[in-house]
């Protein structure tokens, strides 16, 4: 019986892969801040979340869970609200610390140039939301 059940979870998860509305949905445009941050916006009207983790070493260790919220109102221009859910760190001494990070938030423009190539702009202020 549990088998059976499975196999109609499974079916049930696969014709929802299959859905065509969903092949119309915009594709995510990721930013990796720490690699690289393209020109490209996310699709103009969607909400973008990305979070992940972050960890640091050497005399001390900083752990941390960045996250940046992405909107884009139309091809070029958007905004870009992120900062880090929380943090660790570790000093030499062997302090702990614990807390929230600073926050930012940024306008972003982009400049198509020829071809599939494009100029971004990113101006933007960091809000001391963290406590130390």
């Amino acid at each position: 019986m549990k088998l059976r059940a499975a196999w109609h979870i499974a079916a049930l998860l696969g014709a929802g892969l299959a859905d065509p509305a969903r092949a119309a949905e915009p594709a995510a445009t990721p930013y990796r801040p720490s690699v690289s941050n393209p020109a490209d916006l996310s699709a103009p009207g969607h909400f973008e979340l990305e979070a992940g983790w972050q960890k640091a070493g050497g005399d001390g260790s900083r752990s941390g869970f960045p996250w940046l919220l992405k909107h884009a109102f139309t091809e070029n221009f958007g905004i870009l609200l992120g900062g880090e859910a929380a943090v660790l760190q570790r000093e030499a001494t062997g302090q702990r610390r614990r807390g929230y990070g600073d926050s930012s938030l940024a306008l972003k423009f982009r400049r198509p140039l020829a071809g599939t190539s494009a100029l971004g702009l990113e101006v933007g202020v960091k809000l001391a939301t963290a406590a130390d």
